[in-house]
């Protein structure tokens, strides 16, 4: 089985903020799937879908991002998910908007949800769909820009990110992780 689990904050109030581009990425993904989610415990929502040959769990945490750790290792747990199968997808600043990132492992960087699923199973060594929201505006405070709402026209790029890494997690699922990211792993302008 896999598991791809959707960073971000929950409630109304981050819906559509930048933050939260992981748990979008889990909407389409359970759009384009034609599942719903639902309570798994105390931690998640999630679903289970069979794509092909594979048996996927989507999954969000029901905590705020810089406690993501705690749901991602109780579904590592709960359903016996190797390392290798539980994808994490999630924001990064550093990442234009419109670009994506496949990645194995690495560090969290300054990114508190990354870093709390790393504190939480104990290794940094999982995949990650990186969805880049960046730049950051010279004079905005990183943590403040993360919560902000996308603006207006920045959300026809947004989408065309979020397809991008549907299609990425496809590719991963049919073939191969390293066919995607030789695929995906490119600036905008490349693709």
């Amino acid at each position: 089985m896999w598991a791809v689990v959707g960073l971000g904050n929950p409630g109304k109030d981050y819906a559509k903020t930048r933050h939260n581009v992981g748990i979008l990425l889990i909407n389409q993904l359970k759009s384009r799937w034609d599942v719903r989610l639902k309570g798994m415990g105390r931690r998640f929502r999630g679903a289970k879908a069979r794509i092909g040959k594979n048996e996927i769990l989507l999954a969000r945490s029901k905590d705020f991002m810089n406690r993501s750790g705690y749901a991602v290792k109780k579904i590592k747990d709960k359903y016996q998910i190797p390392l290798e199968k539980l994808i994490i997808a999630h924001d990064d600043f550093d990442l234009s908007l419109g670009e994506i990132r496949i990645k194995r492992g690495g560090s969290g960087g300054s990114h508190k949800g990354v870093r709390s699923v790393i504190e939480n199973l104990g290794t940094q060594e999982f995949p990650r769909i990186k969805i880049g929201i960046g730049p950051v505006p010279q004079e905005q405070d990183p943590s403040l820009f993360v919560l902000s709402p996308f603006e207006e026209q920045e959300w026809p790029l947004l989408d065309e990110s979020i397809q991008m890494s549907a299609k990425a997690l496809d590719m991963i699922l049919a073939r191969s992780f390293d066919e995607a990211m030789n695929v995906y792993n490119r600036k905008r302008s490349d693709i």
